[in-house]
């Protein structure tokens, strides 16, 4: 069973307000009482359809339980795993509906994108938004026009993915086949992202590409083997 810590996923939307610049609207207009909210997406049970968005002002100090709900009626939905915040909207990946939740900064949904697959984690740069499908496929999501635009074949069951020097970088886990003749991947994608191709793979050490995936300003990118251990780092330069 997975621990609360990986189930409970942190988002500080203040510092990310003034961090995108190249989205439909590059100076969004922050909801009142909105500009210094903290979101916490909390992912539920497999199949049991109880994800949900607390909201927490840390000035105030005011909590708000099933956030999401109250401001929608109704709830994310089923297995809720990753969460973005891209200039004027919040974009959550919900695994167990097969959807891409889009909101307003204040939480209202906008659209749900059917992704025809589990959608695991977000990543978003120069007015798109890319999500990993455990199919085995990144998109490509026009933040404008709220479609998916391309679709590029990577390894299997990708995870999490950062982006470097107008590059994607994509990690593979390989996690449905832990106990097949296959097992784990261990392979980083690399796609170029004006042409939206896959251009190189790179072989990893088993296991580090289940993990956290971040990218830093110096030109490297970071993961680790194992989340509950924090441990084993890998890293490679671009």
């Amino acid at each position: 069973m997975k621990s609360i810590l990986e189930k409970t996923l942190f988002f500080a939307l203040a510092a990310l307000f003034v961090a995108c610049s190249n989205d439909d609207d590059p100076s969004p207009v922050v909801p009142e009482g909105q500009d210094d909210v903290i979101y916490v997406l909390n992912s539920g049970d497999w199949k049991s359809n109880n994800s949900s968005l607390t909201m927490y002002n840390p000035t105030t100090g005011e909590v708000v339980q099933n956030y999401f709900e109250q401001q929608n009626g109704r709830c994310i939905g089923n297995t809720a795993n990753d969460m973005i915040v891209y200039g004027s909207k919040m974009y959550i990946a919900v695994a167990g509906e097969g959807t891409i939740e889009v909101a307003t900064l204040d939480a209202k949904s906008i659209k749900q994108i059917e992704c025809g697959a589990q959608p695991r984690y977000l990543a978003a740069h120069g007015g798109k938004v890319y999500a990993t499908y455990y199919n085995g496929y990144v998109a490509k999501i026009d933040t404008a026009s709220l479609e998916v635009v391309a679709m590029v074949r990577v390894g299997r069951n990708p995870e999490q993915l950062a982006v470097c020097d107008n590059k994607l970088y994509v990690a593979n886990s390989g996690g449905m086949d832990y106990n097949s003749e296959l097992g784990y991947d261990n392979t980083v994608s690399v796609i170029d992202l004006d042409s939206f191709c896959e251009i190189e793979k790179i072989e990893v050490a088993l296991r580090s590409t289940i993990a956290n995936m971040v990218a830093e300003e110096t030109g490297n990118i970071f993961w680790m083997t194992d989340l509950s251990l924090f441990a084993n780092e890998d890293k490679f330069r671009k």
